[in-house]
Formats: structure tokens, C-alpha cells, sequence
């Protein structure tokens, strides 16, 4: 079994942060995990069994929520998206060969992750580490991809997958959206 779950967040407006810290989170939630899943996977393909539990965040579905109480989080947010997707992916394609891919999606964790960036979140409800990796566990065991362990109503994670599928399918139209269409000079050019 391979669990990925460094952590490091760098929270702060794109234009503040500095270009080595850019390159940082992505050479450790991007390029790291898919080097550890790559080193893996033949071999629990060739033995036909195996596990990997990647960790993304809740964050990965953010890109269009915008709330003042969220972190600025472009590059952070980006990278963990790219873990959700990359999960995704990769599970769908060992499916039949006996090794398991999970791809964890927590909120707010008490760990040191962000007292170790200045951030003060004791006040702040957040869930114990151990429950993330019974989730995680629960998951893997049920043959889940996608574990938001705080998620009750499995039906909303279902409906983002079917709104994904939705969009994926506009790409088999080959005509331009009637919304982008040419109007006259004497239509309204309200957004």
C-alpha cells in the first residue's frame, strides 16, 4: 500500500507568492505523488493486488467558489485538483487488475499543517486526523475513488460527477453555443 499525504499549503494571493514557493507545492502535491504512484503500480498491477490512498483536499473542488473566509489559494487549490483528477484517472485505469486507487478529499484537519503557516484554527471545528484515515480505509475497502470523509449525502459527490459528464459531453456539439453567437450593434451588450 502506498499512502500519499505530505502537505504544504503556501496560502496566499498568487502575486505575493514567491515563484520558489510556487514551484515547491507543485514539485511536492503534483510531481512527487505521481513519481511514488509510478514507481508502484507496475508492480502491484503485476502482482494483482495493491492499494494507493492519495490525499487531495476539499479545496480541489474550490476553483469556483468565492468565499472571504477560503484562503488564497491558487496554486494550492490547483495542485490538490490535479491529485482528484490524477486519482481519478489512474484508478479507472487499473480497475480490473486488482489494485485499488482511493483519492481522499478532507476538510480542516487538526494537525500542525496550518499552525505551521501562521494560521491560528483552534477555534475552528476540524476533524480528527484519525477519522480521515477511517474514512480513507472505509473507502478503499468499498471500492470508492472519491472519499470526502465529512460527506454524508453521497448523492451530492454523484451529482458533481454527473455535472462533470454533462460538460465533457458539450464537446461532441460542433456548432458554437447560441450564447456566443454574433448579435446585432443594437443588443444589449450586458454580460
Amino acid at each position: 500500500m502506498l499512502v500519499d499525504c505530505a502537505g504544504l499549503g503556501h496560502y496566499m494571493p498568487f502575486l505575493d507568492l514567491p515563484p520558489a514557493n510556487a514551484e515547491e507545492l507543485i514539485r511536492l502535491n503534483v510531481l512527487a505523488p505521481v513519481r511514488m504512484i509510478r514507481a508502484v503500480l507496475p508492480h502491484m498491477v503485476a502482482r494483482g493486488e495493491g492499494a494507493v490512498i492519495s490525499t487531495s483536499s476539499l479545496l480541489a473542488f474550490s476553483g469556483s467558489v468565492d468565499m472571504p473566509i477560503l484562503p488564497k489559494r491558487a496554486i494550492y487549490a490547483s495542485t490538490k485538483a490535479f491529485t482528484l483528477t490524477f486519482a481519478q484517472l489512474v484508478a479507472a485505469e487499473v480497475r480490473d487488475t486488482g489494485v485499488k486507487v482511493v483519492v481522499v478529499c478532507p476538510g480542516q484537519v487538526k494537525t500542525e499543517f496550518h499552525s505551521r503557516q501562521g494560521i491560528d484554527l483552534s477555534q475552528s471545528p476540524r476533524m480528527e486526523p484519525e477519522h480521515v484515515v477511517q474514512a480513507s480505509l472505509v473507502a478503499l475497502d468499498r471500492g470508492e475513488i472519491v472519499c470526502i470523509p465529512a460527506l454524508d449525502d453521497r448523492s451530492v459527490l454523484e451529482d458533481h460527477a454527473r455535472a462533470d459528464l454533462n460538460l465533457m459531453m458539450v464537446g461532441r456539439k460542433v456548432s458554437l453555443a447560441d450564447r456566443y453567437e454574433a448579435k446585432d450593434s443594437t443588443s444589449s451588450t450586458a454580460p
